[in-house]
């Protein structure tokens, strides 16, 4: 019963492209990349028409950019969770200890804990 379980897991797997059929790595430019996150400074997620304007400006599809964010906001929000893991540990912050931050939230996205500056007297 369970490799039939995990013959069935395996057929809604969406499919990879093999190697050959993929396009290789994009390696941004420094300019684009500051460009790129200074626009994730002010914004993780882009609009339709400023998606445009960068894909226009930077010389990369829309795809591209599009990918660049969701790769970004995935650094983003592990970073986020690595630091609320650190306040836990040093106890700045005990209730939080036992709760995951809800990365779904729009007020979450657009408070993020980089600009928070926490004083913890021991």
């Amino acid at each position: 019963k369970i490799s039939t379980i995990t013959a069935r897991k395996h057929e809604y797997k969406r499919a990879r492209k093999t190697a050959c059929d993929r396009k290789p790595r994009q390696a941004y430019s420094t300019g684009q990349l500051e460009q790129l996150e200074n626009e994730f400074k002010n914004d993780k997620y882009l609009s339709v028409s400023k998606r445009v304007d960068l894909s226009r400006s930077l010389n990369l599809t829309e795809t591209q950019i599009k990918t660049w964010f969701q790769n970004r906001r995935t650094k983003w929000k592990k970073q986020l969770t690595a630091s609320l893991r650190e306040l836990c540990k040093s106890s700045a912050i005990p209730l939080l200890a036992h709760s995951t931050p809800s990365f779904a939230s729009p007020f979450f996205a657009e408070n993020a804990f980089s600009d928070v500056v926490i004083h913890h007297s021991h």
